[in-house]
């Protein structure tokens, strides 16, 4: 689901106040697919077929009048349609294609991504190399939070993965605005306890107006 004119002001609004308050330069980023996944289809294949072998298993006392070669027919179409079936069904539901999707390519894939719009947006052009890209992957699930050098002293990985994961988590229940709110207060926090100097008001560098996506 895009993201209504109401969304996005409050999201630009969101970004806006960190700048003031930290004086880094911030941008928010959603996609709604960091990549395509070609081997969900397969799997949801795979996995829809073993279900229709199963129930085949058990259809023959259902059919007892059938002749065998009608059986093995009949047991060819459920698993093939079965099959079939789960597949589109993952190509076209996110909620059943996530079923197949491997949480650690996914990540990863964000990860990748977040890096390209990174470089594609020059968030590095900043003056002090101090700039933060936060990108929410609505497929996945996932949230990314990448730093720019300048800030890497006061922002340890260990800690932006902590924010990704939380962010990501309410991105799936409460939505864009309420996960872009968190990631960016605890970001802020973040960078005080790792005793980054504020300084408000400093020039902003980067478009605030959140960017929007359609991705893989």
């Amino acid at each position: 689901m895009p993201l209504s004119q109401k969304e996005r002001q409050q999201i630009n609004t969101l970004v806006a106040r960190f700048e003031a308050d930290t004086g880094i330069q911030a941008v928010a980023a959603m996609t709604g697919k960091a990549d395509v996944y070609p081997e969900i289809p397969w799997k949801a294949y795979a996995m829809g077929s073993a279900v229709g072998a199963l129930i085949a298993g058990f259809a023959p006392p259902l059919f007892a009048d059938w002749t065998h070669a009608s059986l093995i027919a009949f047991d060819a179409m459920l698993v093939l349609a079965a099959g079939a079936a789960v597949s589109i069904g993952a190509a076209l539901v996110p909620a059943l294609g996530r079923l197949f999707l491997d949480r650690a390519r996914a990540h990863a894939e964000a990860q990748q991504y977040a890096r390209s719009l990174f470089l594609q947006r020059e968030l590095f052009r900043t003056s002090q190399r101090r700039a933060v890209l936060v990108l929410l992957c609505r497929y996945e699930r996932a949230a990314i939070v990448l730093a720019d050098t300048g800030l890497t002293p006061y922002a340890p990985r260990a800690e932006l993965a902590a924010i990704e994961q939380a962010t990501g988590a309410l991105l799936s229940r409460a939505g864009a605005v309420p996960a872009f709110e968190l990631a960016f207060e605890r970001i802020k926090s973040v960078l005080k306890q790792g005793g980054l100097a504020i300084t408000p008001g400093a020039p902003n560098e980067l478009d605030d107006d959140v960017v929007l996506e359609k991705g893989a």
